[in-house]
């Protein structure tokens, strides 16, 4: 079933505006992203959550048995974009030249819930 407005009609089947999405690469990430400045968000963020100004389930977790783990993270602050990060633990990585952290970061609009950014996550995750 799909979900759709009053008139009936699927949601793909409603005419909206093109969507822009900004989609980041690790190294634009790397450029771009000041590792104090993230720290610093980190703590204030931590803070937040333990006041309870943080919207932040526990995350779901999909073990492939001899490789890894997926783990997804959402979290959600008043004023901020809706955020889901998705790492995946494996072992064996390392031997084939990839970290055994791989993350990816996507935010989406609190008013719509519309995607606004796909970031790789690695480097954040590495910080």
């Amino acid at each position: 079933m799909l979900i759709g407005d009053a008139d009936g009609q699927a949601a793909f089947e409603i005419n909206r505006p093109p969507q822009s999405i900004r989609v980041l690469s690790e190294q634009q990430v790397a450029q771009l992203l000041d590792p104090g400045d993230l720290l610093r968000a980190l703590e204030a963020s931590f803070g937040a959550l333990e006041r309870g100004e943080v919207q932040c389930p526990p995350r779901p977790q999909v073990s492939v048995p001899g490789r890894g783990v997926s783990l997804a993270m959402a979290a959600w602050q008043p004023g901020m974009q809706i955020c889901v990060k998705v790492v995946n633990v494996f072992d064996g990585k390392l031997a084939v030249g990839l970290p055994n952290h791989l993350a990816i970061v996507n935010l989406f609009d609190p008013e719509t819930g519309a995607a606004t950014c796909v970031m790789d996550a690695t480097f954040i995750t590495g910080i």
